[in-house]
């Protein structure tokens, strides 16, 4: 009975020296700056879209479907498309 009592006056302390008003006021105030980073974030995240050039997709195609051709490839369906018994092997398998 007596760490009951014991946890009861530990809590009665804690309580005492507990500002509530406080703590409500740095909850809210985290609360509102949690909101501006992510505002802030999804701002440069637009800034950035708006920055990006969109030639720049088409010219990474470009650039992929030449080194597809360059290895006898026509593109990205031609990869799973060879013989079923030629298999890429290790260095172990050769």
């Amino acid at each position: 009975m007596t760490a009951l009592s014991g946890a009861t006056s530990v809590m009665a302390n804690a309580n005492e020296n507990m500002n509530v008003s406080e703590i409500r006021d740095t909850l809210k105030n985290f609360t509102k700056e949690m909101e501006r980073a992510g505002m802030q974030s999804e701002m440069q995240a637009d800034a950035m879209d708006i920055m990006a050039d969109p030639s720049e997709a088409a010219d990474a195609d470009d650039v992929y479907e030449g080194i597809l051709g360059e290895l006898g490839l026509e593109g990205a369906g031609a990869l799973g498309a060879g013989p079923a018994g030629n298999a890429i092997k290790g260095p172990a398998a050769v």
